[in-house]
């Protein structure tokens, strides 16, 4: 007898991996049957469609990442760019000579700059780290103590311009429905997959069961996963439930 699985206490991912040793172990043991087949292929689609839903919360994770990134590279360029053109009031020569030198490159690029978008600030960000990578550029960065503050802004521009490649190679994948869809659509093969299996059995149970068996190790060993994450779920509710209650009836403390 196949033993329960749950699929409400299974995230996305693991409805997906459930799934896929489901068919390994089908495969595996040789059976072919003609319904159990169209089956497969209706679940097959179902763990590219997760896949994609999946990805697709990467995808907006990956759209705040690149909006941070921007942000502190935004705030670095300001900060090298005002400690520049500060270098001309000092009093030592060396800084303000250094400043002559520095500063107009970072005119050329655009003192505003971190107000264009993400392509057009990107080009302009890296032509000017190019520039100022240059030696006598670096020996006045030197002079002028903010080589530390450019190294920052040059290892912001690396993480921007990585994170938004993620987020262009990702977005190839748009079309996708939302996880909630995809497992509604998918948990209804599931079930069709285990009753037939079920079905066949009773028919056949010198065929079946074994790979009834294999399907019971399968399902075991993910339900112990998901119910032990819910449990500990659970338990963070209630104790979260509990301090709110005491926190809403400071009384009771005393009681």
């Amino acid at each position: 007898m196949l033993k329960k699985l749950r699929t409400s206490f299974l995230l996305p991912a693991e409805l997906s991996e459930i799934i896929k040793s489901y068919i390994q172990v089908v495969r595996d043991t040789g059976i072919s049957h003609d319904f159990l087949n169209v089956v497969i292929s209706l679940l097959l689609v179902d763990i590219e469609n997760l896949k994609g839903a999946i990805l697709a919360i990467r995808l907006n994770k990956l759209v705040q990442e690149v909006a941070q990134a921007d942000a502190v590279r935004d705030d670095l360029f300001l900060s090298f760019r005002d400690v520049i053109d500060a270098a001309k009031r000092r009093q030592n020569p060396a800084f303000v000579e250094a400043n002559k030198l520095v500063f107009p490159t970072i005119e050329k690029a655009g003192t505003r700059l971190y107000q264009l978008g993400y392509i057009e600030k990107s080009g302009k960000l890296d032509a000017l780290i190019e520039e100022l990578q240059k030696d006598e550029y670096q020996q006045a960065l030197i002079t002028m103590k903010v080589d530390d503050v450019f190294a920052e802004l040059v290892e912001a521009q690396t993480k921007f311009i990585t994170l938004y490649a993620d987020r262009l190679k990702e977005e190839s994948n748009l079309d996708y429905p939302t996880v909630d869809e995809a497992k509604r659509k998918t948990v209804p093969h599931v079930n069709i997959f285990l009753g037939t299996i079920s079905i066949l059995q009773e028919v056949e149970p010198e065929t079946f069961d074994a790979l009834v068996g294999k399907i019971n190790v399968v399902t075991t060993e993910i339900m112990a996963t998901a119910r032990a994450r819910k449990t500990r779920s659970d338990n963070e509710a209630a104790s979260e439930q509990s301090t709110d209650e005491v926190t809403a009836n400071p009384d009771t403390l005393s009681s």
